[in-house]
């Protein structure tokens, strides 16, 4: 991402949720409302709230795995990476119809 890409986003902005990227032809399947402005974050700082609101626990539920991990060891692999992220937290303002790839 752009350096400057999230500061654009403000905390109670309403955007667009895309099924991809515009540039792969993406469309907008629904709208989000931040609920607080974007912040960087450590992924070794994660705590459980933030495996389930990653949609870890559901996939974990799901028998899903990524890149060959079952989602705790994926989770527990990526705090000890202890890189920066952006976390972006948000809420649906309209029923999103999601597509999901596996």
């Amino acid at each position: 991402m752009p350096k400057g890409f999230f500061r654009a986003f403000k905390g109670q902005d309403t955007i667009g949720a895309l099924d991809r990227t515009f540039r792969a032809r993406g469309k907008q399947i629904g709208t989000l409302k931040l609920t607080e402005e974007p912040f960087q974050q450590l992924t070794g700082k994660m705590t459980e709230f933030d495996y389930k609101a990653e949609g870890l626990f559901w996939m974990e539920k799901q028998g899903i795995k990524i890149r060959g991990l079952a989602p705790r060891e994926f989770f527990e692999a990526w705090k000890q990476d202890n890189e920066m992220v952006w976390v972006v937290t948000f809420i649906k303002t309209d029923p999103l119809m999601m597509r999901v790839e596996v």
